[in-house]
């Protein structure tokens, strides 16, 4: 009934590397601020050799210091193999976009230009307006 074709794949092969990139970036969203390395690293040695970083939310309550580095070790692994593939994720959707928009015509060009122009002003009037109660 369905026909899967080669980017038919690549669609579901980019949808599944985001989600897993999406569910790794929430458990490092709720993290101590006071384990944090600085920005971009995963973990980083500090003077005394051991690692340090930012432990998955709600870790730091159970694991033992041993875990602690055992944790970091395996971030500092796939911080560098989860960031390429970031890259190769906001490649291919900068990719997809052109292809898109090169389907449109110079007039829905400036029709879509205007949409997102009053969208854009929209948001940031919303965002400047007091809330209400």
């Amino acid at each position: 009934m369905f026909r899967v074709t080669s980017a038919g794949r690549l669609g579901s092969c980019a949808v599944l590397v985001m989600a897993c990139l999406l569910i790794g970036q929430g458990v490092v969203w709720g993290q101590d601020k006071k384990a944090a390395a600085k920005p971009g690293s995963q973990a980083a040695a500090g003077e005394s050799g051991k690692l340090s970083g930012r432990l998955p939310q709600y870790y730091g309550a159970v694991v033992t210091p041993e875990q602690k580095q055992q944790i970091y070790k395996i971030q500092t692994e796939y911080g560098p193999k989860i960031s390429e593939l970031q890259s190769q994720i906001d490649q291919l959707t900068k990719q997809r976009e052109e292809k898109i928009s090169a389907l449109l015509s110079a007039e829905q060009k400036e029709k879509l230009a205007q949409i997102k122009a009053e969208a854009a002003a929209k948001r940031k009037a919303t965002k400047a307006a007091p809330p209400s109660k």
